[in-house]
């Protein structure tokens, strides 16, 4: 039977845990793969919205750079 530790981890060694510090590689990743989810349906709904309602292209050009800047500034604002 394997040794094992007098007493268990608290995880506050620095290495696990909500406080430990992800690798760059991966949180990279990560971030890509929610830009990918998000950014479809940014742009997607308002234009699909809009050309239904027979809008002209600069109005759907617009609501499209609106969508992304409602998408983009709670992040921002929330990151510092």
């Amino acid at each position: 039977m394997p040794d094992l530790p007098e007493e268990p981890s608290d995880g506050t060694d620095g290495e696990t845990g909500p406080d430990a510090r992800v690798p760059w590689p991966l949180a990279t990743g990560l971030g890509l793969q929610l830009a990918g989810m998000v950014l479809p349906g940014a742009v997607l709904i308002p234009t699909v919205v809009f050309r239904s309602a027979s809008q002209p292209e600069e109005v759907v050009l617009w609501a499209v750079f609106a969508s992304l800047v409602a998408c983009g500034a709670p992040p921002r604002l929330q990151g510092g």
